[in-house]
């Protein structure tokens, strides 16, 4: 049996919080923040890394600190793979 070890690891850490604000009541205010980094195995060279922020606005705290969890995710998980994909076409 063979084992092999991944060329890259992907790590991401989430911090998410709400807020009732009288301003954009019945609504409650979510923010959160995503990091996400990208390094290849081998050497520990960090090859993609992105922090992205985003805010939601629901009827929940719940659902308004996911809305922007989701958000803030989408938007670093796409920014980190396109920094990796240009990262191995320079290879």
């Amino acid at each position: 049996m063979t084992l092999s070890t991944a060329e890259f690891t992907a790590t991401a850490s989430v911090a998410a919080s709400s807020r009732v604000d009288p301003r954009t009541a019945p609504f409650v205010t979510g923010r959160s923040r995503v990091a996400v980094s990208v390094v290849e195995t081998a050497s520990g060279a960090i090859v993609a890394e992105r922090d992205l922020e985003a805010a939601g606005l629901e009827r929940d705290a719940l659902a308004a600190a996911t809305s922007a969890g989701a958000q803030a995710g989408l938007g670093a998980g796409r920014a980190a793979a396109a920094e990796l994909s240009a990262y191995l076409w320079k290879r």
